[in-house]
Order: C-alpha cells, then structure tokens, then sequence
C-alpha cells in the first residue's frame, strides 16, 4: 500500500473542513438576512472553494485502495465478512450523527420529517451524501475485485461513460447537449446524484490497487502531463464558479486528474506528513461531525456577537480551527477514557 496515502487521506479531510468553513460560513448568515460578500473578497472565497472538489474524490479513491489491498490470494478475492466489518463501521457513527443533525435542525428550524421521511433523508445521505455511495462500493467490492484482474479496462471506461451520463442528466447541458427524456430511465435511485459527480472514484481506487505494479509506471511517466491538466481545468473550473465563462465539466475533469496522480506524491513531500495522518485515522469522525460544529459555532455568535457575521471572512478561519481541533479533543479524549470501546460506534 502506497505510504502517502494516510496521509493524504487526513489532508482530505483538512480540505473538507475548510470547504465547509467557507460554505456555511457564507451562506447561512445570508438566510439570516446579512448581505452576501462580494468584490475581491468574494473572488478569493470562490477560487479557495475551488480545492473542494478534490477532496471526496481522494477519500473514495483511497477507500477503494485500502479495500482491494485487504483482498488476498490470486486471483485476488475479498472475503464477505471483511465487508461486514468495515459496514459496520460505518453505518453506527452515521446513524447516530444523523439522528443528532435532525434533533439540532428541528430545535434550530423546526424542520420535521414524518418517521418514512427521516428514512429517507438517512438513505439518500442527507446531510452526508458521501456516505450512502461509499456503503454501495463497499457492498459491491467483493464482485469489483473479482472483475477487476480480468476486465479492469472494460470496468473502468463503463463505469465512466455511465457517470458522464448520469452527468448530463443530473446538470443538462454539461456534455454540451441535452439527452431525450426517455434517457433518464438510466438514474438510479438514491444514487444518481452522488454516482453522477463521484461514481468513478472508488472503483478506479480499487483498480488501481490491483493493478498498481503495471499502472504506476504509466502514471509517473506522464505525471507531468497530468499536473497540467488538472491546473488547466482547475482554473477553468474557478472561471464558471465565477460566472466570468460557462464551462460545467471543468470542475468534473480536474478531480479526476488530480487523483490519477496521489500515487505518484511521494510521503516526504507532503508537509506535516506526520501530523496529516493522525488527522487521518480520524477522518470519518471529522467528516460526520463537522457540519454540526460549525452549524453550533455560527448559532453562538449570533447569539451572543451578532455584530461579528458582518465581518464573517474575518469569521470563516476560527470556524475551520474550532471544526477541526473539537472533534479531534473529543476523539482522542474517548480514545484514552475507559469508553475508548465505544470510540468505534461514535466516530468511526
């Protein structure tokens, strides 16, 4: 297994945080009425948001590295009961931070669900929509592996054509034309949405861990290559974010890119290597617990320092710090107490 990723897999997380910081940072004071921010400061804000594309992409690419390297024998084969551990491992820390995120809702918006809703709302990933598409590969893996030594060109190019038209489905007009309505049989439920902007990362993680003797070669060759695309489209991508030109599938091609070169990044290039990946081992906690910090953090300074949202850019860097160290305290605070047992159930 490729020594940087732990690594990178904490510094996905840091991006993820950091996306977050500035998302709601900006928008929820606007439903409150304060004005948007605009000028140069908006411009910064945009092309810093731009680094948030790149981060689930990295998560599910290495979630589909890690579960291909635990496959073992030749041809590789992933046992059913190396699946059921890692589901569970999943599912309880979801659940349960589910459930506190539509307690907090209800007392904050008083936004109710009737009892199939919030089973709902649980199964299409609201609010963590990376969730529900990562227990799907992980359910199919099993199956990915066994294809993946004989067919694993085949897999790759019919996994990324049916993304580009669950794309063209989901957002008309990002192909550069707009298919017939009888097309849209091919949405899945639940998962259209989250296949159509990530479907191709985990299995091609996947693919690439078992193929990584003959691909890394390939890769370090035209690394070069790669890098510039992925800085092409990144600004190509912060131009429509900005509306300044129209060009949708830019910010669909950079993260693709991007992660075809995480196995050419070697581990001592990457600053606060160390530090990164214990950030990564907690990288599920942070995820689900995030969103609630700074929803809580934005809450409280408008109770108490509502005058501070009018200078929120000034806000959004404590809101990163506090969403990222509290859950991290928390996390090694149970990790050491004599609950540590239940560390596994609360994060993950």
């Amino acid at each position: 297994m490729n020594r940087q990723f732990a690594a990178l897999r904490g510094l996905a997380i840091v991006v993820v945080v950091f996306y977050h910081a500035i998302e709601l940072g900006s928008s929820i004071p606007r439903e409150w009425g304060y004005p948007a921010i605009g000028g140069i400061a908006r411009l910064v804000l945009l092309l810093l948001q731009q680094i948030g594309p790149l981060a689930v992409p990295t998560f599910l690419f290495i979630s589909g590295c890690f579960v291909a390297y635990a496959a073992a024998g030749t041809p590789p084969k992933l046992a059913w009961k190396t699946v059921w551990s890692n589901l569970k491992r999943l599912l309880w820390p979801y659940l349960l931070w589910s459930i506190l995120f539509y307690i907090i809702i209800y007392f904050q918006r008083h936004e109710t669900y009737s009892l199939p809703g919030y089973i709902k709302q649980l199964i299409v990933g609201y609010p963590y929509n990376f969730v529900p598409l990562l227990l799907f590969w992980l359910v199919l893996a099993p199956i990915l592996v066994q294809l993946t030594r004989r067919f694993s060109n085949v897999l790759i190019a019919v996994i990324l054509v049916y993304q580009l038209i669950l794309l063209n489905l989901e957002y008309p007009g990002s192909l550069g034309f707009t298919f017939p309505n009888w097309v849209s049989f091919l949405k899945p439920p639940v998962l259209h949405s989250t296949l159509a902007v990530w479907g191709i990362y985990y299995p091609l993680g996947l693919i690439y861990s078992v193929n990584a003797k003959s691909m890394t070669p390939w890769l370090q060759k035209n690394r070069a290559v790669l890098w510039a695309i992925t800085g092409v489209f990144f600004v190509f991508g912060f131009l429509s974010r900005a509306e300044i030109l129209k060009f949708q599938l830019a910010e669909h091609v950079y993260p693709l890119t991007f992660v075809l070169l995480l196995p050419t990044i070697k581990r001592d290039a990457i600053p606060w290597v160390r530090q990164l990946e214990q950030v990564g081992k907690h990288s599920y906690g942070l995820y689900l617990t995030n969103l609630i910090i700074l929803d809580l953090a934005l809450v409280s300074v408008k109770a108490l320092m509502p005058n501070l949202l009018n200078y929120r850019i000034w806000l959004m860097p404590p809101l990163f710090v506090l969403a990222l160290v509290i859950p991290l305290a928390v996390m090694s605070k149970l990790a050491r107490s004599p609950a540590k047992g239940m560390n596994h159930y609360v994060f993950g």
